[in-house]
């Protein structure tokens, strides 16, 4: 009897065990962007075309196994910049854990057709290889060439592909409730200063150097400054998002 009670015990928890991995679950990160000013793009100004301003990153993932990023912005000065203005139509990165891949593509919600339209391509997936050089598709061949060209001087002092280090510190604090460690990661002519968690794992959602980093990025600084903080985690709630769900909808089918 008790043999049989012990194996009940085991089955319950490695049923808990299991619907806890295949939780549902949406990370929020506060990241850098980079917006365009579009009346300095149409000269009706003279400030800077560029500034550096502040975006939501999402991560989304589902049953473990797939996950969809995309950034929603949280600009309020500028209601002139491109971000604000072109949010109707994001980027998405889809990533698929089970085949080590990802891609990133276009989508929209179409109010008239009431349905997601996206750009998704079959032959677009690539591997997700942080440490190999990317491997450019036709359409980043072709931009590339044509900037050679008109831009040459440019180009040329542009810096080579160089394969990312990361270098493991034995730095540890808390930050937001989670015990972190610390590793530093050169990625060209970019350093910056990673604090990550053991304690949960979803750095998989990424397709950069941030794949290879065990358990979760917490925080990201560069030259002192804060450039991506982790702000909370929720169970996933499609009903609750920035973005249309029969986008997120479609974008997890092509998994």
């Amino acid at each position: 009897m008790k043999a049989i009670k012990l194996q009940i015990i085991l089955m319950l928890i490695l049923i808990s065990s299991t619907l806890l991995n295949a939780q549902n679950y949406h990370l929020m990160y506060e990241t850098d962007i980079y917006s365009i000013d579009l009346k300095q793009t149409a000269g009706e100004s003279s400030n800077s075309t560029y500034s550096v301003e502040k975006a939501h990153q999402h991560l989304l993932t589902l049953q473990n196994k797939k996950a969809v990023s995309f950034k929603s912005d949280i600009v309020i000065d500028n209601k002139d910049s491109i971000c604000v203005n072109y949010n109707s139509y994001k980027n998405y990165i889809v990533v698929d854990r089970k085949k080590t891949r990802f891609q990133s593509l276009m989508a929209r919600y179409d109010n008239k057709l009431k349905k997601a339209i996206s750009s998704y391509d079959k032959k677009a997936w690539r591997k997700i290889a942080p440490l190999s050089e990317p491997k450019l598709n036709n359409d980043e061949k072709l931009f590339r060439e044509i900037y050679k060209c008109e831009y040459k001087k440019i180009h040329d002092t542009l810096p080579i592909w160089t394969v990312t280090e990361l270098k493991y510190t034995e730095k540890t604090k808390t930050i937001s409730g989670y015990d972190c460690k610390n590793v530093i990661v050169i990625d060209g002519i970019k350093k910056v200063n990673v604090w990550y968690t053991e304690e949960i794992e979803f750095n998989w959602c990424f397709y950069d150097y941030r794949f290879l980093i065990p358990g979760t990025v917490v925080l990201i600084e560069q030259d002192d400054k804060i450039i991506f903080e982790l702000l909370r985690i929720n169970i996933l709630d499609f009903d609750d998002l920035p973005v249309k769900k029969e986008i997120i909808d479609e974008l997890f089918k092509l998994v």
